[in-house]
């Protein structure tokens, strides 16, 4: 353990050593986040008008009546799409989202079997979170009135009928449109776990330069064997995260008074354990290079197609169906996801399983680094 803090506290020390690492590990991030947040935030107040593409596979009368009341809030514009030009009309932005209800809506809240309707959108909750509120709102209502008939079919077409036509009140209260603030949040947290990935990686080069000049295998003739070596330079990287995620979480919440609808301290926890795992990544791209240049461009290789993949640029309901298993084999899905369940309302319990599955990513990650460096022992083509 005195090994690791000894290291520990040589690596942090390279680190600042030259002043500019202060700002690609520091600054960087945190202006690239707060701009990322007030494009986005810009973006989305301009365009107030949310423009929802309707796909209406029961058109019976419950999803008919679902469709009108959305358009008595007079918060949407609708247009009807076709099942084949669901992703070309999100794709081109002709609408916001598009609403699929399936064949047997009315018949599912009938019978009580109702599993949900489809969205599809590009721009992630910026686009959906209104639409959600007032679809749940509505559909909470159809489910409740199925539970007072108690599968009578007639008890809950009387009942429904009394909610159509005012019997039942319904008290109509100004609510604040949280859609806005939690869409922004949603961006700039993808493109904060961007450049998390980036700064984590040239940390973790540290290793590299010191192979190159020979310092690592001095180092390994004293009694200092690869875990160690491994352990002080893991400690040091995720010092930096510490820093670089508690600064812009403190700036956006504190200082520029951004609500993200996520406690900050669950927020700061879900950061810091994807920042384990992204450290993880970038050790193992340090243990299978060969070269400074090769791990530079190993790094971008990986980290920009698996942000895309894991949904830090947009939303992943709109790519296709075995893209999207295909993001559960890489951490930043599991990050933007549980972020995603908290502001819809989620318990952090609910989130135990991705918490996992990124530290379960991070120490698969640091023992593959660590066997890899305990069996590389020549140096004579290390550029």
């Amino acid at each position: 353990m005195r090994n690791i803090f000894i290291l520990f506290i040589n690596n942090v020390k390279m680190v600042f050593r030259k002043k500019s690492n202060i700002i690609v590990y520091f600054l960087l991030p945190i202006i690239s986040f707060v701009i990322t947040m007030n494009v986005y935030s810009n973006k989305a107040s301009q365009n107030k008008a949310i423009f929802i593409g309707i796909n209406n596979k029961d058109e019976k009368i419950l999803s008919k009546d679902m469709v009108h009341y959305l358009i008595s809030t007079k918060k949407f514009k609708f247009i009807q799409v076709k099942d084949k030009d669901i992703k070309d009309v999100v794709a081109k932005g002709d609408v916001d989202c598009v609403i699929v209800f399936p064949k047997d809506f009315t018949q599912s809240i009938y019978n009580g079997s109702f599993k949900g309707i489809d969205m599809f959108s590009i721009k992630g909750e910026a686009a959906t979170a209104l639409v959600k509120k007032y679809s749940n709102y509505y559909i909470k209502n159809l489910l409740d009135i199925n539970k007072a008939s108690k599968g009578d079919l007639n008890k809950f077409n009387r009942i429904y009928k009394g909610y159509k036509d005012g019997e039942i009140k319904i008290i109509e209260r100004k609510m604040e449109d949280t859609a806005l603030n939690k869409g922004v949040t949603y961006s700039g947290v993808g493109f904060l776990i961007m450049f998390m990935m980036f700064a984590t990686g040239n940390v973790s080069r540290l290793i590299i330069k010191e192979r190159r000049n020979r310092t690592y295998y001095r180092i390994c003739a004293a009694p200092v064997n690869s875990k160690t070596y491994v352990g002080g330079n893991v400690l040091a990287n995720f010092f930096i995260v510490c820093i670089q995620v508690i600064t812009i979480v403190v700036l956006v919440t504190k200082v520029l008074g951004i609500a993200t609808y996520v406690p900050s301290i669950q927020l700061i926890f879900i950061l810091l354990s994807f920042g384990a795992a992204a450290i993880g990544i970038g050790m193992v791209i340090m243990a299978f290079s060969n070269s400074s240049n090769q791990a530079s461009s190993l790094s971008t290789v990986v980290t920009i197609p698996t942000c895309m993949l894991g949904g830090c640029f947009w939303d992943l309901s709109i790519m296709p169906n075995h893209i999207q298993k295909m993001s559960n084999f890489v951490p930043q899905k599991w990050a933007i996801e549980a972020i995603y369940k908290l502001q819809s309302g989620a318990q952090f319990s609910d989130i135990k399983m991705h918490i996992i599955i990124l530290w379960a990513f991070a120490a698969t990650l640091f023992l593959v680094s660590i066997y890899k460096m305990s069996i590389r022992d020549k140096v004579q083509n290390f550029v």
